[in-house]
C-alpha cells in the first residue's frame, strides 16, 4: 500500500513540473516504472480527479488537474453531499448535510448508513442505486424523505469514484427540491380548483389567447348561446359573438366591427366596455332570444393581453321584472282610484301611500313618507298596533282590527285595518288597507255597541256572521247571514246538515272537509264556494271560520263570517265577455292589433293580424322583421321610416301600404302606431292594421 501511495505521489510530482503534459512512456521513464503500472496509476488518478486527459489522435496526454479538491467542493455546494466507501460507511459529508441531519461530523464519519434513517429510508429506496454506483454506473432518481411528519423532496445523483488507494466508493448528491415540489403541487391543486370552478359554473366563461382565438369555453357558455364547446374552441371570438348578435347577425359588417373592437381591446388591454356589467339580447342557435348580462376584462401575460368574458342568462329575471313592473302598474291604478286608504310599510316607515290615505290622515304624501306609522296612532292604541305589526311581520295571519288614529288637525278617528305581505322594490313589505269607521264607532258607542249597528255594518259589507255549537251541531247567524242564503232571519235555527244542503252539490263535500279539518286541527280556514238559494239561483260566497276551545282544549264552537262575492264574480265574467267581444269585433272589422317590446324584441299579435297577413296562428317564430318583409318593396322603406321616426322622435304615424301574403295575394293595409313610454324611455310600440283591400288607397304624409 505504501508503494502504491509513493507511486501516485511520484506521478503527480512529475506532472507538476511538466504543465504541458506527458504521455505514459514519458512518465514511466521519468519515475523509472514500467508502462503497465504507470497506466494503472494514471487511471486511478483520473477517476479520483487528480489528473486530466487529452487525446491527440491515438495518443493520450496527461496533465495535473487544476480542479478544486473534493473537500472544498463539498463545502461550497448548497446541496447535501455524502461520500461512502465500498462498505457503505460515510467517509465524508458537507456542512449542509450535517445541519439537515442535526449531527456532528465526528459522530457521523465512518458510521454505516444501514444504522441511519437518512439517507437510506427514502421512497423509493436507494440501496440498488448505491450498489450500481459501486459497480461504476452513474444514476439519478427523484425520491422523498419524511422527517417529523413533513415530506422533503430530492433529486439524488449517484456518482462512482475511486479513492487514492484505488478502492471504489460513491458520491451521493441530494438536491433539495422541496419548495419547488410544493409549489408545483400547490399550482396543480390551484389549477384543479380553478378548472372545477370553470366547469361547474352556471355562468358562461369564455377566454381567448393574445390573438383573439378562443381557448376556454365552458358548459355555461354552451347553455347560454347554444354553441357547443368543440365548435367554439380554436375559433376567433368575433366569429362566435357575431353568430349570436341579435341585429344583422349574419352581416359581414357586424363581424368586421366586432373584430376591430376585439383587436383594439387586445392591443390596449382595455376599452370603453371593460370591467362594466352590460345587458344585451342575443339570438341563440335554436332561434330563441335571451337577455344576457356580461362583463369583459383583460388578463395581462408576457405575450400580450388575453380577453375573458363572463356571461349570465338573466332572461327569467328580466321576465320577472317586467311582470313585477306590470303588477306594480296595476296596483298603482287600483290604489289611486280606490276610496280605501292603502299604505305600504317597511319596518315602521311608509314606502307608499295613496290619495285616500292622504285624505283620511290630513297629511300629504311627502309628509307621510317621512313619518313613522306609529306617529299616526293614538297613544291608547300604540302598543296594540305595534303588537299586530310585529305579528304580521312574523308572517302570521292577522284578522282585521280596529284602532284610533290622530289626524294632522288633531282629530281622533277610528280605522279598521287589514293587510298582508308582499314584495315591493325588492323588499318584503306590509300592505295595509284601512277603512275609516269613525262614524260607525260613534254610532256604536252612542247606542252602546247595539246589535243593530253591527247588523247594519254587516249589511253594508254584505258580511254575515254565524256560530255553530259543536255538541248539538245547531247554529245561528246574523240577519245578513240569513239574507245571503235567501232565508228568513226570524226562522228556526238550522242544523249543520241543513246548512250543507244549501251548498252547491259540486262544492258540498269540499265544505264538509273544511269544517271537519278545522274542528280536528283547531286551525282556521278561509275559502270560497257556491250556495243555492231557494229560488234556484246561485251565489258565490267567501267564508272564514275559527274554532273556540274550552278550558281543557276541547273544541266547543265554530265561529265564522260569510261574504257575498257574487257581484265580484259577475264583474270577472263581464270582463271575460268583454274580451271575447273585442276579439269578435276585430274579426268582423278586419282590424288587427300588435305590440312590439323594443328592449326585448318580443312581438305580440292578435288573431286578426295572422288573418290579415295570411300567416298560420301556431307560428311562434314570427318576428317584426318577418312582417316587414311582407310589405311590397316599393312601400317598405316608407314603412321603415315611419317606424324609425316613431322610435327616435316619438312621431305618431298613420299610413297605407301593400303586402304580399304567402299565397301571393296583394292586400292593401291601413296602419296606425304610437309609442308607449316607461320612465321617460320608449318601451313598446302599439299598432293597429286594417285590411282595406278594394277601397281607394290614400297616402298619409309622415309627421
Amino acid at each position: 500500500m505504501d508503494i502504491e501511495r509513493d507511486a501516485l505521489a511520484d506521478i503527480k510530482e512529475v506532472l507538476k513540473t511538466n504543465p504541458r503534459g506527458m504521455n505514459v512512456l514519458e512518465i514511466a521513464n521519468a519515475i523509472g516504472m514500467n508502462r503497465q503500472s504507470v497506466a494503472k496509476y494514471l487511471e486511478m488518478l483520473a477517476i479520483s480527479g487528480y489528473v486530466d486527459i487529452k487525446n491527440f489522435g491515438s495518443a493520450k496526454v496527461y496533465y495535473l488537474s487544476q480542479r478544486l479538491p473534493i473537500s472544498a467542493i463539498l463545502s461550497l455546494s448548497s446541496d447535501f453531499i455524502i461520500i461512502l466507501d465500498k462498505d457503505l460507511k460515510i467517509v465524508n459529508a458537507n456542512d449542509k448535510f450535517l445541519d439537515f441531519y442535526n449531527i456532528k461530523r465526528e459522530d457521523l464519519i465512518y458510521q454505516n448508513t444501514q444504522n441511519l434513517s437518512f439517507p437510506i429510508e427514502f421512497d423509493p429506496p436507494i440501496d440498488n442505486n448505491i450498489k450500481d454506483a459501486l459497480d461504476g454506473n452513474e444514476s439519478v432518481i427523484n425520491a422523498y424523505y419524511r422527517k417529523k411528519n413533513e415530506d422533503y423532496f430530492f433529486i439524488i445523483k449517484f456518482i462512482p469514484l475511486v479513492f487514492d488507494d484505488g478502492k471504489k466508493g460513491v458520491t451521493i448528491i441530494f438536491i433539495d427540491i422541496t419548495e419547488q415540489r410544493k409549489t408545483e403541487l400547490a399550482i396543480k391543486d390551484s389549477e384543479h380548483k380553478i378548472r372545477s370552478i370553470i366547469d361547474q359554473s352556471v355562468d358562461g366563461i369564455l377566454l381567448t389567447d393574445e390573438y383573439g382565438t378562443i381557448i376556454e369555453y365552458n358548459k355555461g357558455e354552451e347553455s347560454i348561446t347554444g354553441i357547443k364547446k368543440e365548435d367554439a374552441l380554436g375559433q376567433k371570438v368575433w366569429d362566435i359573438l357575431s353568430a349570436i348578435t341579435l341585429i344583422e347577425k349574419t352581416s359581414q359588417e357586424t363581424k368586421e366591427k366586432l373584430r376591430s373592437m376585439v383587436k383594439k381591446f387586445l392591443a390596449a388591454g382595455t376599452g370603453p366596455h371593460a370591467n362594466k356589467y352590460i345587458e344585451t339580447t342575443i339570438c341563440c342557435t335554436d332561434g330563441k332570444q335571451k337577455t344576457v348580462q356580461f362583463v369583459i376584462f383583460a388578463i395581462r401575460t408576457e405575450n400580450g393581453n388575453m380577453i375573458c368574458r363572463i356571461a349570465r342568462d338573466i332572461s327569467d329575471r328580466k321576465l320577472m321584472e317586467d311582470m313585477l313592473r306590470d303588477s306594480e302598474n296595476k296596483y298603482r291604478v287600483l290604489a289611486e282610484t280606490t276610496l280605501a286608504p292603502i299604505m305600504i310599510a317597511h319596518g315602521d316607515k311608509f314606502m307608499e301611500v295613496n290619495k285616500a290615505a292622504e285624505m283620511m290622515t290630513g297629511y300629504s304624501k311627502d309628509e307621510l313618507l317621512n313619518m313613522s306609522f306609529l306617529d299616526l296612532i293614538h297613544p291608547d292604541h300604540k302598543e296594540l298596533v305595534k303588537r299586530y305589526a310585529h305579528t304580521r311581520q312574523q308572517g302570521e295571519y292577522i284578522h282585521p282590527y280596529e284602532f284610533k288614529l290622530v289626524t294632522k288637525s288633531g282629530e281622533t278617528r277610528w280605522a279598521l285595518a287589514s293587510g298582508g305581505h308582499t314584495t315591493y322594490k325588492g323588499k318584503t313589505v306590509g300592505v295595509i288597507t284601512y277603512q275609516d269607521i269613525t262614524d260607525y264607532k260613534k254610532s256604536m258607542e252612542s247606542l252602546k255597541k247595539s246589535e243593530a249597528i253591527l247588523a247594519r255594518a254587516q249589511e253594508i259589507a254584505q258580511l254575515g256572521s254565524w256560530e255553530l255549537d259543536l255538541f248539538s251541531l245547531v247554529g245561528m247567524g246574523s240577519d245578513v247571514y240569513y239574507r245571503i242564503f235567501g232565508l228568513d232571519p226570524k226562522g228556526p235555527r238550522r242544523s249543520f246538515e241543513s246548512f250543507l244542503s244549501t251548498v252547491h252539490p259540486d262544492d258540498r263535500e269540499y265544505v264538509r272537509r273544511l269544517v271537519q279539518e278545522a274542528i280536528s286541527t283547531g286551525k282556521p280556514y278561509s275559502s270560497g264556494f257556491r250556495i243555492l238559494l231557494p229560488d234556484g239561483s246561485i251565489r258565490h260566497v267567501n267564508g272564514e271560520a275559527k274554532v273556540a276551545l274550552d278550558q281543557n282544549g276541547v273544541p266547543v264552537k265554530l265561529y265564522g263570517i260569510i261574504q257575498d262575492m257574487t257581484e265580484s264574480k259577475r264583474a270577472e265574467e263581464a270582463l271575460r265577455e268583454s274580451e271575447a267581444r273585442l276579439r269578435l269585433a276585430q274579426r268582423y272589422s278586419h282590424v288587427g292589433m300588435w305590440s312590439w317590446d323594443i328592449d326585448g324584441g318580443s312581438l305580440q299579435l292578435t288573431d286578426e293580424i295572422y288573418s290579415i297577413f295570411g300567416l298560420p296562428r301556431d307560428d311562434s317564430k314570427i318576428t317584426h322583421d318577418l312582417l316587414l318583409q311582407a310589405v311590397v318593396p316599393e312601400d317598405r322603406e316608407r314603412v321603415k321610416l315611419s317606424l324609425r321616426n316613431l322610435m327616435t322622435k316619438g312621431d305618431y304615424y298613420k299610413l297605407e301600404f301593400e303586402i304580399i301574403r304567402p299565397d301571393g295575394e296583394r292586400h292593401s293595409i291601413s296602419a296606425e302606431g304610437d309609442m308607449v313610454m316607461d320612465n321617460g324611455k320608449p318601451a313598446k310600440i302599439l299598432g293597429v292594421c286594417y285590411d282595406v283591400t278594394g277601397s281607394q288607397k290614400h297616402y298619409y304624409p309622415l309627421k
